[in-house]
């Protein structure tokens, strides 16, 4: 089993973790074995393309450029290549977002038990969180266009508690396959 509050595994026998000294609470623990997981993935190639507004400045930013260039050039402060270098600089970072996120999501990680979920994450720091099923109202999908063409969604798992947002397991491959597999284990534990 993992301690909940540092995240190190300990054997099962153990009332207090050797690690930190948290209580154990093995009540989350009688069913310990995986029914499914989820790792979702960045596809960087996405992630590249840049969303609508970016793509608005650039076009607004090259037209200014283009038409006014003669204008600009009275300015002593202007070069034709700044737009270049805006180009560069664009590029250059949605490639720095698309890796950090790819790196990030190779360290995340859903795990569905018979009555819980647990998310487990360990980019930089590490955070556990465990879900109760009782606590999930709903089950959706969300997609955009370009999503819905590579067949990528995020999948939403709605609190019961109208206060809190809920989880949203981002960026996954198939997520229709994923949505009815995870709205599945959700139906099944609430019958019991």
């Amino acid at each position: 089993m993992v301690c909940k509050n540092c995240g190190e595994k300990v054997n099962e026998k153990f009332e207090y973790c050797p690690y930190c000294g948290e209580f154990l609470d093995k009540s989350n623990y009688c069913e310990d074995e995986i029914i499914y997981t989820i790792y979702p993935t960045c596809d960087v190639f996405k992630e590249l393309i840049p969303d609508l507004k970016t793509i608005l400045i650039l076009f607004l930013l090259t037209f200014i450029n283009f038409y006014f260039q003669d204008f600009l050039l009275l300015n002593d402060h202007y070069s034709p290549n700044y737009i270049w270098i805006l180009y560069i600089i664009v590029f250059l970072w949605y490639d720095m977002k698309a890796m950090i996120k790819k790196l990030r999501f190779q360290k995340i990680e859903y795990k569905f038990y018979k009555h819980h979920l647990e998310y487990h994450e360990n980019f930089g720091r590490k955070i556990m969180h465990s879900v109760n099923y009782s606590n999930i109202r709903d089950v959706a999908i969300h997609q955009s266009w370009i999503e819905s063409i590579f067949h990528r969604g995020t999948l939403a798992l709605y609190s019961a508690n109208r206060e809190e947002y809920g989880i949203y397991i981002h960026d996954i491959k198939n997520v229709e396959d994923a949505y009815y597999e995870v709205k599945q284990i959700i139906e099944n534990a609430t019958d019991y």
